[in-house]
């Protein structure tokens, strides 16, 4: 079953300049492979316009009711293309969506298809139709609806996973670069889809965690099933387990005892998350799993060595662990603690400190509060130590005898708070000026 990348137009918005489309990259490709399709997508004319294409007049004769047709347009439910059906009198105003696929189909039947259908007879118009790309200038987004079980896939996959009763649409995940489907009822269980489609028409069993589908030409995007292959990962487990124990100095033995009340008495590998997660970037983390069960635990590197180190499973609500010298890649134990929520945040907030000022009415010292160092006050009349002060000063802002303080005079001075002073006495200060220096120097302090 071969699944073609194709390129068509949508609107993303009601003006047509925000959407730039790409439709001549694969044309030829397309023309080779699926003569059928382009009677679809493209007119004599090579005009690429699917709406110019539908024979608007036969579409609405099928629905006598309705006298205007908008779209195609996204239905971000569904990730699909959908046209609208409008109709306007005195008396109503009504609408309905109509899949454009569905539509298409109708029109070279020349009759209304059921609400009640059987997909399977239109399974080669929803390869053809699969997958869509839209190009916009602001923006590049990506929309996959690549595969659409029929009634005995449905069958086999309940048979086959009997503690679910719900198979979500399959989905494209960025970060791995797979497509993977949802099965739901008191648990979920994400699948990748290649792995779904061997165990219901190859193996017709469920694999175990110690076996993986490749692709074997690499493209993620191909899944017949001649191109699927299935490995052995017992090997890279077992090195993972090795690498745990000799490189991280991790007990995994009795780290298994302390998740196995919770069923996870299955390690299987040790990994870094990718740089699309920004926040735990570069960081290291275990993933557990259940035997003969695709699911899984995944657990931070810093936080299974406290586990390990303390003989128990740390709140998940109330605690956390914490890296002493602030690098969130330095798993070394000693550089690690527990410490509770609130206290992890306090010590990673930036701190303000301002310098005192002189009232420029009675010339006290004060320092100006957080209501007084808002952006509000800028290009005002000055910063006062009292609403007494402020009320003088507008007489002698009349004599031209008052040499205000304004926002320019104020001294900042970020700090955070020194993680080693158990007392949290110690101040670190920063070498910025502004607020977002501050924070930017923070993010530093801790990826560095």
């Amino acid at each position: 079953m071969e699944h073609l990348p194709i390129i068509s137009e949508y609107l993303l918005s009601s003006d047509e300049r925000d959407c730039k489309i790409i439709n001549n990259l694969e044309r030829e490709y397309l023309i080779k492979r699926n003569p059928i399709l382009i009677n679809y997508l493209f007119n004599k004319n090579g005009n690429d316009s699917l709406f110019k294409y539908i024979d608007q007049n036969k579409l609405l004769d099928l629905y006598p009711e309705y006298t205007t047709i908008y779209g195609p347009y996204i239905d971000y439910n569904s990730d699909e293309q959908i046209l609208i059906l409008y109709i306007k009198n005195k008396r109503e105003i009504k609408l309905k969506t109509i899949y454009f696929k569905r539509a298409i189909e109708e029109i070279r039947l020349g009759y209304k298809l059921s609400d009640v259908l059987d997909i399977s007879k239109y399974q080669k118009l929803l390869e053809m139709l699969s997958s869509y790309v839209i190009v916009n200038p602001k923006c590049v987004r990506v929309y996959y609806t690549p595969y659409v079980f029929n009634e005995e896939e449905k069958r086999k996959i309940f048979e086959l996973y009997p503690e679910t009763k719900i198979i979500y649409k399959p989905s494209y995940s960025k970060t791995n670069n797979s497509i993977k489907v949802r099965l739901s009822n008191n648990i979920k269980i994400d699948i990748t889809l290649v792995r779904l489609l061997y165990e219901i028409h190859i193996t017709k069993k469920r694999l175990t965690l110690d076996e993986k589908v490749i692709f074997k030409n690499g493209k993620t995007t191909d899944i017949r099933l001649e191109n699927l292959e299935l490995i052995n990962l017992i090997e890279e487990n077992n090195k993972a387990k090795k690498e745990a124990i000799e490189k991280y100095g991790l007990d995994v033995d009795k780290l298994l005892e302390l998740y196995s009340p919770l069923g996870f008495n299955k390690f299987t590998y040790i990994s870094q998350f990718p740089i699309e997660y920004k926040e735990n970037s570069g960081r290291r983390y275990i993933i557990l799993a259940k035997n003969g069960l695709n699911i899984r635990h995944t657990i931070l590197l810093s936080r299974a060595l406290m586990e390990v180190k303390e003989d128990r499973i740390l709140d998940e609500y109330l605690e956390t662990v914490d890296h002493i010298d602030r690098n969130n890649q330095n798993d070394n134990i000693n550089n690690l603690r527990i410490i509770a929520k609130n206290i992890h945040s306090l010590e990673d907030s930036v701190f303000i400190e301002v310098d005192p000022v002189n009232c420029p009415v009675c010339d006290n010292l004060f320092i100006p509060n957080r209501r007084q160092r808002t952006m509000s006050k800028i290009n005002k009349l000055g910063i006062f130590c009292s609403y007494l002060c402020s009320m003088k000063a507008k007489k002698l802002y009349n004599f031209n005898n008052l040499k205000s303080v304004t926002h320019k005079d104020l001294i900042y001075r970020y700090y955070v708070l020194d993680k080693t002073d158990l007392n949290k006495k110690k101040i670190i200060y920063l070498k910025a000026k502004t607020r977002r220096e501050a924070f930017k120097e923070l993010d530093q302090l801790i990826n560095k």
